[in-house]
């Protein structure tokens, strides 16, 4: 618009400018193009070699030719395999929602109880801990009314009656929380949790967590 408005009156400055604009413009469109031709053609290739794109978990078509995960989300890429469940596993409610544990992971200090293999978690609790690792081996983290500090954060969610339903609470919760000694890529662990309120949340049991 600029170079016709120009052309058209030529007492008006600014074509260099404006043809800067045009080519940075044009410039900018090819890259976006390349880099969407780039991916669409890495995630053609991932489907018909049954891998994805690197961090996540491989596609494999069942009998009906229908694609699925081969592997649940809560599982890393590589040859991990689900861990045993303890005797006495996690259990509770989140909402109306009966739970229990099928899967658990300790990544970057936080812990997640997942139930459901699928891509999306059934149900979910996130337990965000603001601590290293390495240094929960043996440590037994309490929240009760009255406890100052830096509390951990939780984030649940949950289908219920076809909606996803979620908690999130910095205070206001009771949590006992234990970890046992890491051995290998895996810590055992036991909690007591509790959230009033509506939607409330109990959870209490025992849970062995895979390290990321």
């Amino acid at each position: 618009m600029a170079k016709s408005k120009i052309r058209r009156d030529p007492s008006l400055r600014g074509s260099g400018l404006a043809t800067a604009g045009l080519i940075i413009g044009y410039v900018l469109c090819a890259i976006w193009i390349v880099w969407f031709a780039m991916v669409g053609h890495a995630l053609i290739k991932a489907f018909r070699e049954g891998t994805t794109l690197p961090g996540n978990p491989p596609f494999q078509q069942d009998a009906g030719g229908k694609v699925r995960n081969s592997r649940p989300a809560a599982l890393a890429p590589g040859n991990d395999t689900p861990l045993e469940l303890p005797s006495n596993p996690v259990t509770g409610k989140l909402g109306a929602r009966d739970f229990t544990y099928d899967t658990a992971e300790l990544r970057g200090g936080s812990l997640t109880l997942r139930q459901g293999g699928g891509v999306a978690a059934d149900a979910e609790i996130r337990i965000i801990l603001f601590e290293d690792q390495k240094t929960l081996a043996g440590k037994t983290i309490t929240v009760r009314p009255g406890v100052r500090g830096t509390l951990p954060h939780i984030h649940a969610n949950w289908k219920e009656n076809g909606l996803t339903q979620n908690i999130i609470r910095t205070s206001g919760y009771t949590m006992t929380l234990h970890f046992e000694s890491i051995e290998g890529d895996k810590v055992q662990g036991n909690i007591d949790f509790k959230v009033p309120g509506k939607p409330a949340a109990t959870l209490k049991g025992d849970f062995i967590a895979r390290l990321r």
